[in-house]
């Protein structure tokens, strides 16, 4: 989560776009304050924007929630599709999906204390539901293609929703935990690694 912008004095931010810095700074406010309590006035306080320019942008609270959640929606989608151009072709098709899953938890977990608040929320928010289960949907996808590829049967949409579905689950439990980013990341990998080999007949 970025936390790069100091100044928190009211007024014309000078040198950057407002809007994205609402969008990187108010996951503050709402890490602070979680979202049900959180309000315009807390994401002012974080964002150093004044309430004029606010608006501007933003007509509530849930707005600027829904953007740093595309926000980072399409980020992931767009980290996710990298590593997979990226992925060396000597690789098994294990390796290559536990490369992904690896980078794809990378990113979960370098939004700290945001990543369980996005997670919650997108529950009872049916267009965050509907911005995320695109992007897995992309990775539900590639993972197929994948497999094909390397000459196993194409695995049941089914089967695949439900591996990456219980590793989102792994992921939140995850989140709420005390322990180091590399610790929750290898514990996920090898759980999700163990899902792998279900999808992998031949």
């Amino acid at each position: 989560m970025k936390n790069d912008i100091p100044c928190k004095t009211r007024g014309r931010p000078k040198g950057s776009d407002v809007e994205q810095q609402i969008i990187d700074k108010a996951g503050v406010a709402f890490v602070k304050n979680g979202y049900s309590a959180c309000t315009v006035e807390h994401i002012l306080e974080e964002t150093g924007v004044s309430r004029t320019h606010f608006y501007r942008f933003f007509k509530n609270k849930e707005a600027v929630f829904q953007a740093i959640f595309l926000n980072q929606v399409n980020q992931l989608t767009k980290i996710m599709d990298y590593s997979k151009s990226q992925l060396d072709k000597n690789m098994s098709a294990e390796e290559m999906i536990a490369a992904m899953f690896e980078t794809y938890l990378k990113a979960c977990f370098s939004l700290e204390e945001l990543l369980p608040i996005l997670f919650q929320e997108q529950q009872s928010l049916p267009e965050l539901r509907a911005m995320r289960e695109q992007m897995i949907g992309r990775f539900k996808e590639n993972i197929k293609k994948l497999l094909k590829k390397h000459g196993f049967q194409t695995p049941d949409d089914l089967l695949v929703e439900g591996c990456l579905a219980a590793v989102d689950r792994l992921v939140l439990v995850e989140s709420m935990k005390k322990t180091s980013a590399s610790k929750k990341i290898e514990h996920v990998k090898k759980i999700s690694a163990e899902f792998t080999t279900l999808l992998m007949r031949k």
